[in-house]
């Protein structure tokens, strides 16, 4: 079996064709019914699970950060929140629970995506040094 791109480079290649090419490694017909707007879906799919590396973590952490006179304990649970492994490209989701002295500063969790849009490792996600949280969550 032929493939699409068999002789062609991948380089400068979109991501629908890189679906298409995909698909019919697979064996499967890029162009029966079914599949015909398939590599479309899987790309801007793709994109949006992705999204996040063309955001500035800094940039929303910092814009969700509020000053405040106060030191106790904060403690948000059942955040749910999803990623990529990045593994395998499969996604992964769950709920997470935060808990943080302020330190003069707290952090609204309702402005930050409750997804990274990157890859990443489920073990990586779940052993987070909670005092590198911007960088470590989002990197």
């Amino acid at each position: 079996m032929q493939t699409i791109l068999e002789s062609q480079s991948l380089v400068g290649t979109g991501l629908q064709e890189l679906m298409r090419e995909m698909l019919a490694r697979l064996g499967e017909d890029p162009e029966r019914d079914g599949l015909r707007d398939t590599p479309e879906r899987m790309g801007r799919s793709m994109q949006y699970l992705t999204k996040g590396y063309q955001e500035n973590p800094e940039e929303i952490l910092l814009g969700a950060m509020f000053d405040v006179a106060y030191d106790e304990m904060v403690i948000v649970k059942d955040i749910e929140m999803f990623s990529l492994c990045e593994h395998h490209l499969l996604p992964f989701f769950g709920k997470v629970h935060v808990a943080y002295i302020p330190r003069g500063k707290v952090i609204g969790l309702s402005k930050v995506p409750p997804e990274s849009r990157r890859c990443r490792s489920s073990f990586r996600i779940a052993s987070l040094n909670s005092s590198k949280p911007h960088k470590e969550a989002w990197h």
